[in-house]
């Protein structure tokens, strides 16, 4: 077949026809072991160093300044829990309450959420890691006071030590559920629960501490005042005065040239008026 690119057959062309037979359809399976070795694990254990929870009581609102000993009672002051040097780790405070370290007097501040127990007595605890760089301070404002009978009041907060941050309490702005939630979270993802203390004495002001009060308020009142003041330095006062001078001579001046520019023409009116 010449022509076989031209898909046609001639006379002399044959044809067949080619099957192939195979004994047997059915694969065979091929299968290969190969064992791969377990890689064992090595566990290695370490210490981390966890930073202690501080307990200072402040004269005032400002946390940073060094604490107090001694209040007078009903004074302002703030109850600062805080962490040095731990730039990984945050701080949850619960569970504060205050006593007079005889068991006979017992009041609790913060609740096991983070919560205040007594609004009246303390506010709504703060979180800030950005007052003192590397330092994490937890805080509240409260009004001091004391036990009957004993000037000491003790203070007791647990502190709870998580990685990077805790979940803080958003007390009057959630649900209950959710500041359940908050605790457990803080629970279970905790590092470490420590408790801080510290102690003060709270003192019923006297005369002379109230005297010393009125004083401090009126000295105060009066350095407001000075500050509302303007002051005047000594260039601009006599410059002020010179220039107050020289305009009572100017006028002094005017007023007297125009009473001697009327004098003669008054008597010459007069002279006239005889005449005629």
């Amino acid at each position: 077949m010449n022509e076989l690119e031209w898909g046609v057959l001639e006379m002399w062309d044959k044809a067949f026809r080619v099957t192939c037979d195979f004994a047997s359809d059915n694969g065979k399976k091929v299968d290969y072991e190969i064992s791969i070795p377990e890689i064992g694990a090595e566990a290695i254990l370490g210490d981390i160093d966890l930073p202690a929870c501080r307990m200072k009581v402040v004269n005032g609102e400002n946390p940073m300044i060094p604490g107090t000993d001694d209040l007078l009672l009903g004074d302002i002051a703030s109850l600062v829990v805080y962490i040095q040097g731990g730039t990984h780790f945050d701080i949850f405070v619960s569970n504060c309450y205050a006593h007079d370290g005889m068991e006979m007097g017992f009041l609790e501040m913060l609740d096991e959420d983070g919560c205040p127990s007594h609004n009246k007595i303390i506010g709504n605890q703060q979180h800030s890691k950005d007052l003192v760089p590397g330092d994490t301070l937890v805080y509240a404002y409260f009004k001091s006071f004391k036990f009957p009978d004993v000037e000491n009041v003790f203070f007791d907060c647990q502190c709870t030590i998580c990685m990077e941050n805790c979940f803080q309490p958003q007390c009057g702005s959630r649900s209950k559920r959710d500041v359940v939630q908050v605790a457990s979270s803080n629970a279970e993802q905790g590092l470490a629960e420590r408790r801080a203390f510290q102690s003060i004495k709270v003192k019923i002001p006297t005369e002379f501490n109230l005297t010393r009060r009125s004083y401090v308020n009126k000295t105060e009142e009066v350095d407001n005042e000075k500050a509302n003041n303007v002051c005047v330095s000594k260039t601009s006062f006599a410059f002020g005065i010179t220039f107050i001078v020289a305009i009572v001579i100017v006028c002094v001046a005017a007023f007297l040239f125009y009473k001697q520019y009327r004098t003669p023409n008054k008597a010459y009116e007069e002279h006239m008026h005889v005449k005629n």
